[in-house]
């Protein structure tokens, strides 16, 4: 049975409590949305209660935090900071023994103009940036899940299975999350399931599945938004990305249990 997982944000204090429900409803791997702890302490004890629980078969991946982090940053200062601190995330992944850690691409820097140009110099430093993590995962044995952004009136970065297959040519052995909800803010899923026939090559370790109404990132349950109109193309997609997890990317457990629900009602799943 194809793994179905929850994606799941650190917040202290709550964060086990949050974990035992939701290995107790089925799901059999977690996503932990890591953030900026207020002391290595903190971090520390977390770490060795994750160590400690039973995952009962469950596995686990880690995603990398976005707040004051770009990979894409022109500023080298920001950007080395941002490597540096997706670096530290990764060396708890192998702690933890996780087999990916999920990455964005970065953005264009507010206050910059939004144009070709400035797009192209955001491309050098985000690439500059991924084959520096790259670099260390594969000295840590931890594989990149490079997640697809999405452009709301703006020209974005990663937005696209083509600007996946072009990064993919400058960095060796990279895969990728397909963040489906982001992709419906900038693309119908008919476009999305022909670039992907259009790249069998591309490798890819998890799916992120969640809705909106094409207006805003809402994270909704499946239904709530415009995913089940395309649903033939859905289950397209689901089925021709295979073996990797699909993680519900929701707002609450609820949320995320009614979205396995509807996914296995309507045979969306193999």
């Amino acid at each position: 049975m194809r793994k179905i997982g929850f994606s799941l944000k650190v917040n202290s204090g709550k964060i086990i409590v949050d974990l035992e429900k939701a290995i107790t409803t089925g799901f059999t791997h977690i996503e932990l949305k890591w953030k900026k702890f207020s002391s290595q302490n903190e971090q520390k004890e977390l770490i060795t209660h994750l160590l400690d629980m039973d995952w009962h078969g469950i596995s686990l991946s880690l995603h990398t935090p976005l707040q004051n982090v770009n990979i894409s940053a022109l500023s080298q200062v920001e950007r080395k900071k941002s490597v540096a601190r997706i670096n530290e995330v990764i060396s708890i992944s192998k702690e933890l023994d996780t087999k990916f850690v999920v990455l964005h691409g970065g953005k264009i820097p507010a206050g910059l103009p939004r144009d070709q140009k400035t797009r192209e110099k955001a491309f050098v430093a985000q690439l500059e940036s991924i084959n520096e993590i790259s670099l260390y995962c594969k000295e840590h044995g931890i594989l990149i899940a490079l997640e697809n952004g999405y452009s709301l009136n703006d020209l974005g970065l990663l937005t696209s299975i083509d600007d996946m297959a072009h990064i993919a040519e400058f960095v060796d052995g990279l895969s990728f999350l397909l963040d489906i909800g982001h992709f419906i803010l900038n693309s119908p899923l008919q476009n999305i399931r022909k670039q992907l026939e259009n790249y069998p090559h591309l490798q890819f370790s998890a799916i992120h599945l969640h809705d909106n109404k094409q207006i805003a990132d809402d994270h909704l349950s499946l239904g709530e938004g415009i995913l089940l109109r395309q649903e033939k193309e859905l289950k397209a997609i689901l089925e021709s990305i295979n073996t990797c997890p699909i993680i519900i990317e929701c707002t609450s457990l609820t949320a995320a249990l009614k979205t396995r629900s509807i996914l296995l009602k309507r045979h969306l799943l193999r």
